[in-house]
């Protein structure tokens, strides 16, 4: 039998066919926001006939979904816009086989957690850095979801009356470490410096500005800093509410692994928020940008 995991995000949506916690099939799409359920369908069943196979051989379907959850209704999605609707059921309904629906940041941490970067990790922070920030929290080898909703990790704040965040707060992390904040930091900062070496043609990319910053580029190696700092700080808020013994890293960040690296270093220089605090491991993600989606059939059992 196969299973399906959705991950839906804010750019793209990847729907995988997964046997024995691998994506064999895969289809990625750009998210279509005003109509994300009509698109998880579709986008399913159009996979499911390319490749010749029926909806009676899928065991289960999962979805990671951005925003919060609580028993498979979206409570706030300030990505996708939208709020108050009981998505499993309607998936379900449509679908005809047992559906879940969860935070996508809970599924990827899930994930990593089960078979990934995460493994023996008894509690365990997951932070996805991508279009936006998510994540997840595992304490005592479970997903905590307080009462609902909980591990919405890009959204305390990291700066006093900062930048506006699309839920409706000022100065969350969110608006400052998420690859879409560094992209502007970058843009901004570029303006200052006449001459850089960030390429520029599609885009400013994280892999882009680290490698500037490996040739000696002023302008990457100033972004760079501000950005390892600030991610930095965020983290050690983490260690510091929860001392996990792992924290790991997905999303884009993951392929720029030299800027998780000095995030590390920095958060070890700064104790992991106090002196004596027991180390904390600061890794990326092993499972790169499968981790939703395989997060999402390993909870079907949960």
């Amino acid at each position: 039998m196969y299973y399906i995991g959705v991950d839906v995000g804010g750019t793209n949506l990847k729907i995988g066919l997964i046997q024995d916690n691998q994506v064999v099939i895969k289809k990625v799409l750009q998210t279509n926001a005003l109509d994300i359920i009509k698109q998880v369908v579709t986008g399913i069943k159009e996979m499911l006939a390319d490749n010749s196979i029926s909806m009676s051989d899928i065991a289960g379907v999962g979805v990671g979904f951005p925003g919060m959850m609580k028993n498979g209704r979206v409570i706030h999605s300030p990505n996708i816009q939208l709020d108050d609707c009981p998505i499993q059921s309607i998936l379900a309904d449509h679908l005809g086989v047992k559906t879940i629906v969860k935070n996508d940041g809970d599924l990827a941490a899930f994930a990593e957690h089960e078979i990934g970067a995460g493994v023996g990790s008894n509690d365990m922070i997951m932070l996805t850095i991508g279009t936006g920030v998510g994540g997840g929290i595992i304490i005592n080898n479970q997903i905590y979801q307080g009462c609902g909703g909980a591990g919405e990790l890009g959204h305390i704040m990291c700066v006093p009356n900062g930048k506006h965040c699309n839920c409706g707060r000022l100065g969350c992390a969110e608006k400052y470490v998420s690859l879409s904040a560094l992209h502007d930091m970058a843009v901004e900062k570029m303006t200052k410096y006449s001459e850089n070496t960030i390429h520029k043609a599609d885009g400013v990319r994280a892999i882009d500005i680290l490698d500037a910053y490996h040739q000696g580029d002023a302008c990457a190696r100033e972004i760079i800093s501000e950005y390892v700092v600030m991610l930095s700080d965020v983290i050690l808020n983490y260690c510091n509410i929860f001392r996990p013994d792992t924290i790991v890293i997905g999303g884009g960040l993951t392929y720029a692994r030299d800027i998780i690296d000095m995030v590390a270093k920095r958060c070890e220089e700064m104790h992991y928020g106090y002196v004596g605090a027991r180390k904390v491991k600061i890794v990326p993600a092993s499972l790169g940008n499968d981790a939703g989606m395989l997060g999402a059939v390993l909870s079907l059992d949960r």
